[in-house]
């Protein structure tokens, strides 16, 4: 796999475009292995498991059958490296027992012909200013050989197609150890990977979130890792092989579409869907497409998704979620933009918060909620379908 211009290419030069979903595991969980395909003691076993869970086999098939060619694996670092979290201590034999069960999530995955990316997760390490200078102070030399030691473990697995460097990455990255540090640390960070294996895609989030020099403050275009911003649009990365990648979450309250920029949704709300549908064309193209349009860079929604029910209150949303589904599927397969949605929870895209088609009842309450309630392997919900549809448009 490698970028040119806009594109991303096979080694036979033919285009490809990445779609698909996120797999949460192994992130959480003792030994990073998910109850969707394991035993609660985070063992694996070689055929199915508990019978309302599934295994690892048959949720990947599920994958394969619907279209899916992209994969986001989601890897904490600090299991990774057997790092000392206090909240969640590990050992060394816990540790390898991790990067086994990354082994094994990997082979199941590009066997059957899906491309992954990891996408690197820590985010008690760094997500506030205080915790990023501890980050670049004491643990970025740990992190690097992290990033080394997976593109060296996985080189010789073409399926691995590529590393995200951090997950949404905070405004306050850019302050220190000084101002416009993100971009210097993302090219050297980039540079490192490549010395291990230079096909591996590097996917890079902006830090601010300025477009054509303006400041956007939009709920949906409130940080950094929202847009594609003019900190790499007009000063790309001199390295091959970089994604420029960006998240969207569509707004589920009505308190957070404030704004001039978010007249779409409230267009979603009262049902004036043709007109909503572009203006959220505009704000898409602002936010992300222009990149790719303007500036010949390629681009990723790494992380979305349409929220059915207030995953707070569990109150049905005002907008037709299956509409503005469509539309922002239909958006980006337009304007030639990889995605892979969030997540892939045992065989439902969706947030969780969907219904069953056949019962027309919540598949996946939030636990605390209704705790108990089956995770189900064998169906897809509305949200599901209508994935699917445009993962194979």
């Amino acid at each position: 796999m490698h970028t040119d211009g806009r594109y991303i290419k096979n080694e036979d030069g033919q285009i490809v475009n990445l779609r698909g979903a996120a797999v949460e595991e192994p992130n959480y969980g003792m030994f990073g292995v998910s109850k969707y395909w394991g035993l609660a003691d985070g063992t694996f076993l070689d055929g199915p498991s508990l019978d309302t869970y599934g295994d690892m086999g048959r949720c990947f098939d599920w994958l394969k059958s619907c279209g899916v060619n992209c994969v986001r694996l989601v890897v904490n670092y600090l299991t990774w490296k057997g790092i000392v979290d206090p909240d969640n201590p590990r050992t060394p034999e816990q540790a390898q027992q991790y990067k086994e069960a990354v082994d094994t999530i990997i082979r199941e995955l590009t066997t059957r012909g899906i491309y992954v990316y990891i996408d690197h997760r820590g985010v008690h390490v760094y997500e506030s200013p205080a915790g990023w200078v501890d980050f670049v102070d004491n643990q970025l030399n740990d992190y690097w050989m992290f990033l080394q030691e997976v593109a060296q473990r996985y080189k010789d697995n073409p399926g691995v197609m590529g590393i995200q460097l951090m997950n949404e990455p905070r405004d306050s990255f850019n302050d220190y150890p000084y101002y416009g540090y993100w971009w210097d640390f993302c090219l050297e960070t980039a540079r490192k990977i490549h010395a291990v294996n230079p096909n591996l895609l590097v996917l890079v989030a902006s830090t601010n979130r300025t477009v054509n020099g303006v400041q956007l403050d939009a709920q949906m275009a409130d940080a950094g890792y929202k847009v594609v911003s003019d900190q790499f649009v007009l000063n790309p990365l001199p390295e091959p092989n970089i994604l420029y990648v960006f998240h969207n979450h569509f707004n589920m309250r009505e308190e957070w579409a404030n704004g001039a920029d978010m007249e779409f949704w409230r267009n979603y709300a009262a049902g004036n869907n043709t007109l909503a549908k572009q203006q959220y064309e505009d704000f898409l193209y602002k936010i992300a497409f222009r990149a790719s349009e303007e500036y010949n860079l390629p681009i990723m929604n790494c992380e979305f998704n349409v929220k059915h029910y207030n995953y707070v209150t569990l109150e049905e949303c005002p907008y037709d979620y299956r509409v503005v589904t469509r539309d922002l599927l239909e958006l980006m397969n337009k304007y030639g933009c990889h995605w892979t949605w969030w997540t892939w929870g045992a065989s439902l895209p969706g947030y969780p918060w969907d219904l069953d088609p056949d019962t027309n009842l919540l598949v996946y309450p939030a636990e605390e909620n209704n705790p108990g309630y089956p995770y189900v392997c064998n169906k897809l919900s509305y949200l599901g379908e209508i994935w699917k549809v445009y993962l194979n448009a």
